[in-house]
């Protein structure tokens, strides 16, 4: 894969977003900055499976439900 993302939730100051980011940020305890928002966010997990870019965009074009949750993880 050229450039895989994973699905991952995030934390700031009390606040809990999940996005998709690349596999090289994916790791939990790293801290990164997600496009759109301030500050450093906290990856508190990681989840499965892998994605290329291309495809996530074209699956979040085509229908949002297409892509798993992570709420039904548990973290």
């Amino acid at each position: 894969m050229k450039n895989p993302h994973l699905q991952c939730l995030f934390e700031q100051d009390g606040q809990r977003t999940v996005g998709w980011i690349e596999k090289r940020g994916a790791k939990m305890g790293a801290r990164i900055v997600l496009k759109g928002e301030a500050g450093l966010w906290n990856v508190l997990a990681v989840y499965g499976p892998e994605l290329e870019l291309s495809d996530l965009q074209e699956k979040q074009r085509r229908n949002r439900d297409s892509l798993p949750s992570i709420r039904k993880y548990k973290t």
